[in-house]
């Protein structure tokens, strides 16, 4: 008698199954399965790495963090944890062995803010195995940070870049969402979950579902222009009050490559397009961080900035906060007042600060390079130091 064959893949192997009918090899293949699956959540010292980090992952992370930090544990377990040690015991992983990882990453290139991230998944995936006493000892208690380089700082975005980049978006189908990352400061995932019920046209607000952080869900103004823009957009697609007006061209919402792809069209036209190109550290996010300087310029109160932002604490929003030169005169211009007042420099120096116009251009003759004797053309700060 001739019998029926039935095979599945289960955590990277092939099992097979037999049966005198189609039907009786289908249902010993989904008992094996389910036999399978109840034994990879069975608690024993001798677990493969990769069974225990899916039970830890279901049991303590999903659904207790947002949906950004989910995809970023799976991220890191399946791109690095499950290729090196998935199919190791848990039991017999050694610190030799973690360390060797953290130390190939350095070596990669990967940053120290990386580096880190990735120390603290494979900390708490061993701590909790002790905690269970699944494993003895901690392997991971005594892993030493390589030496990793420092990830540059984001900048804020300049005027002129500014200008640069609305002219390029000008009349393209993703115009209005480079026009919101300009305008109102959005994180790029934002963009996507705007719909007709976030807007309120008579106070110019809009409301944010973010999803980072408990903060991220907020209310931030938006320019009456792009309001109108926002409306025009949400009507001309005939879209409910409910659906996100920010799509691509086939009406489908936007996904992370897609805007990608949209600041990749950005650079193209602006190698391609009269004027200058982009620099290769201008990012998305450069908009937001200029936002929140124009923001501090405006004498926002702080406690605003930080709410319109998102953020969960004042550290982060000081890491958006970029000093420029033009608060920095002001500045000075506000310390010469204050001496005044209190009388520690005379009426002629005071003149020269902020007083008459020929005061004035005699300090702009010196700094010009006039006097050579002083300060040589082509020295002193503002030749050696363009933009803090």
């Amino acid at each position: 008698m001739k019998y029926v064959k039935k095979s599945f893949t289960f955590e990277g192997k092939r099992y097979y199954v037999y049966g005198r009918t189609a039907e009786e090899a289908e249902a010993k293949r989904e008992k094996r399965k389910k036999e399978l699956e109840k034994d990879g959540q069975r608690i024993r010292p001798g677990m493969e790495v990769r069974k225990w980090c899916r039970l830890w992952f279901d049991t303590y992370k999903r659904g207790q963090v947002c949906e950004k930090q989910e995809q970023a544990y799976l991220r890191f377990l399946q791109q690095w944890i499950y290729p090196a040690i998935g199919g190791r015991r848990i039991c017999d992983v050694t610190p030799i062995e973690l360390q060797g990882m953290l130390n190939d990453m350095a070596r990669q290139g990967y940053s120290r803010e990386y580096v880190v991230k990735y120390r603290n998944v494979l900390q708490n995936v061993f701590r909790s195995a002790v905690g269970i006493s699944l494993v003895v000892h901690d392997p991971t208690l005594n892993l030493v940070l390589p030496r990793c380089r420092d990830r540059a700082p984001r900048r804020e975005a300049t005027v002129e870049e500014r200008k640069r980049i609305l002219e390029l978006a000008a009349g393209q189908e993703w115009g209005l969402y480079v026009r919101l990352l300009v305008f109102c400061g959005l994180r790029p995932g934002e963009t996507g979950k705007i719909t007709g019920d976030d807007l309120n046209p008579g106070k110019c607000l809009m409301h944010l579902r973010g999803t980072k952080t408990d903060n991220a869900d907020r209310m931030i103004p938006v320019p009456r222009f792009l309001m109108q823009e926002l409306i025009t957009k949400a009507g001309s697609a005939r879209l409910r009050h409910d659906e996100p007006i920010i799509r691509n061209a086939w009406g489908r919402e936007m996904t992370p490559s897609l805007r990608c792809r949209y600041w990749e069209r950005i650079r193209e036209l602006s190698e391609s397009a009269p004027g200058s190109a982009l620099p290769n550290d201008l990012t998305a996010y450069c908009l937001r961080h200029s936002w929140c300087s124009d923001l501090t310029c405006t004498q926002t109160p702080y406690a605003v900035v930080q709410y319109v932002m998102g953020h969960r604490n004042a550290v982060i929003t000081d890491r958006y906060t970029h000093i420029r030169e033009d608060a920095l005169a002001q500045c000075g211009r506000n310390l010469v007042e204050l001496w005044h007042e209190q009388g520690l420099i005379t009426e002629t120096e005071y003149e020269i600060c902020v007083g008459t116009d020929s005061a004035a251009g005699t300090l702009k003759n010196r700094a010009g390079g006039e006097g050579t004797d002083d300060m040589p053309q082509g020295s002193g700060p503002q030749a050696d130091t363009k933009k803090l």
